[in-house]
């Protein structure tokens, strides 16, 4: 249920701008009350939300505010731009403290060593900053609607894929080190 209203936004979002023809500025006005009510349900059934769900919660706050405000489109096109970088700034700095995030998010559910989770977080961080350069280069070159259509499908795209590679490049990882260790 919790993933099922972490997600309806961005259906709400894409749904109304698609099948029932909203502007973006309408589109982005039920996007946010959708959120807001997602997040009170998500409250009410956990007592707490988690810092990546308030953080998600007050970006689009923020630039679906000032979209609604200012009646603006690009506020809303810039919310995954900066989101993007301080996802990576965010991985750079546990790596300044030496405290691999990945690691400590999912350090449980694979033997890799410290400078694997080292590789790892410089992959993902560079991800983020190469879908931040993506989406700028989308919403500034190409019209609304290939955008919104890029948001979502071309985005999973993308993102699915880094994620496929990633999980092939662990596993050979950890493929390479039981082999060696057999030996």
């Amino acid at each position: 249920m919790q993933v099922a209203l972490e997600i309806l936004p961005t259906l709400v979002f894409v749904g109304s701008y698609f099948l029932f023809e909203a502007d973006l500025i309408w589109a982005t006005a039920y996007t946010m009350l959708t959120a807001f009510v997602g997040a009170i349900i998500i409250y009410f059934m956990h007592k707490k939300w988690s810092r990546v769900q308030i953080a998600s919660f007050l970006s689009f706050m923020v630039f679906g505010g000032l979209t609604l405000v200012l009646q603006q489109e690009d506020y809303i096109k810039m919310k995954a731009t900066f989101v993007y970088i301080f996802l990576a700034g965010g991985i750079w700095l546990s790596l300044y403290k030496n405290a691999p995030i990945l690691k400590i998010l999912v350090g449980d559910r694979f033997d890799l060593n410290d400078a694997y989770w080292v590789k790892l977080c410089h992959r993902f961080a560079n991800y983020f900053v190469f879908m931040a350069v993506l989406n700028e280069v989308i919403w500034r070159n190409f019209s609304t609607d290939f955008w919104v259509g890029f948001k979502l499908i071309g985005g999973v795209f993308v993102f699915m894929l880094f994620i496929g590679l990633q999980i092939w490049l662990v596993t050979r990882h950890i493929a390479g080190r039981n082999n060696s260790a057999n030996e």
